[in-house]
Formats: C-alpha cells, structure tokens, sequence
C-alpha cells in the first residue's frame, strides 16, 4: 500500500471538515480557507445538502448540481447561475 502525501493546507482542512457542523456546506467550504463564491463551479456537487447554507451570491456554472437539495427558493438562485447538469 502506498502512502499519499498531503500538504500543510490539506491536512487542516481535513482536520476541519472532521471537527466542523456538515449542515451548512457553504460555511463549510469557508472554514477549510476556500472562496465559497466559486468553488462549486464546474464541480460534482451530486447530492450535496445545501438546505442549511446560505447560498446568495454562490455560483454553479457548470456544475453538476443533480440529486442536491435545496429549499425552492435556493433552487431558483442555484439555477440562475447557469449549472451544467441539475
């Protein structure tokens, strides 16, 4: 079995995402010292649960936002921003 090697940054982040409230993913990304606004474009966002989270101001171009939930609302925002796949 191989080791794999992660930086100083990933190891904190993982150590966050392991200690930190999964409900509110949008929180979630920021905490791990990422830019909400962003990372989820062109991303796999499948079934991920943004019910908990803020999503003003997030983007989605070109993801794949299929089996996520959202409130109606957060629907149409998600939608406005142009996913590839939903």
């Amino acid at each position: 079995m191989s080791e794999i090697w992660l930086s100083r940054r990933s190891s904190e982040a993982i150590d966050t995402i392991l200690d930190d409230d999964l409900d509110d993913i949008v929180s979630l990304v920021a905490s791990i010292g990422y830019d909400p606004r962003t990372f989820f474009e062109f991303g796999n966002c499948r079934g991920l649960d943004f019910s908990g989270s803020s999503i003003n101001g997030i983007s989605f171009l070109g993801a794949d936002i299929s089996e996520c939930t959202f409130f109606e609302d957060q629907l149409d925002l998600a939608l406005a921003t142009k996913p590839v796949r939903y």
